[in-house]
């Protein structure tokens, strides 16, 4: 029966976040290995998984176990003028619209099951592997302050973001910013 390289998990990855990772598999005395594959429990779009003859990559970025929530408007509108639009994945959130409600996933963490496949010339064996799938909140507030961005000249010519982000309360890890329009946006989870 062969052996994995690394034997029993992945490394950590944060979500929405683009990863590659290869399981080597390594014949023992009398066996010659055939082929390597892997399946995920939970299929995700996100993951492509490219077979080997003794290897197999997993890549991409895992998309989906997390549920946030959060409102946004047409940019320049109001939600007293029209009735805000509501996604569940912060990826989900189109360019040009004023965001004005978020909640991500209160979910720290989740653990992803990898079945690899390895064929030798003494059969068929599966390898159990897992891999941690992490809820970055660091992530979110890169990706608001970048949403939020745009090249305006300080007086060194350094990006000016238009969203100020402002930790309220650590405790409750609850942000809020203002947006171009002077809108306050509260974040909590």
């Amino acid at each position: 029966m062969a052996t994995l390289n690394p034997p029993n998990s992945l490394l950590d990855v944060s979500r929405d976040t683009d990863f590659s990772q290869t399981i080597t598999a390594s014949s023992n005395l009398g066996e010659t290995i055939i082929s390597v594959t892997a399946t995920l429990d939970e299929e995700d779009s996100g993951i492509v998984i490219t077979p080997g003859a003794t290897s197999v990559t997993l890549s991409g970025k895992h998309t989906i176990g997390f549920s946030d929530f959060a409102k946004y408007i047409t940019k320049g509108s109001s939600d007293k003028i029209e009735d805000p639009s509501e996604i569940n994945k912060l990826s989900e959130i189109p360019e040009n619209v004023d965001l004005f409600e978020y909640a991500p996933s209160p979910i720290g963490s989740l653990t992803k099951n990898i079945n690899v496949l390895v064929t030798t010339t003494l059969g068929v064996f599966e390898y159990p592997l897992t891999q941690e799938v992490n809820n970055n909140v660091e992530e979110f507030t890169r990706y608001i302050h970048n949403y939020y961005s745009e090249a305006r000249g300080g007086e060194n010519g350094e990006i000016q973001p238009i969203a100020v982000i402002e930790w309220l309360n650590s405790s409750e890890q609850t942000i809020q910013w203002r947006n171009n329009i002077n809108q306050t946006i509260i974040w909590t989870q």
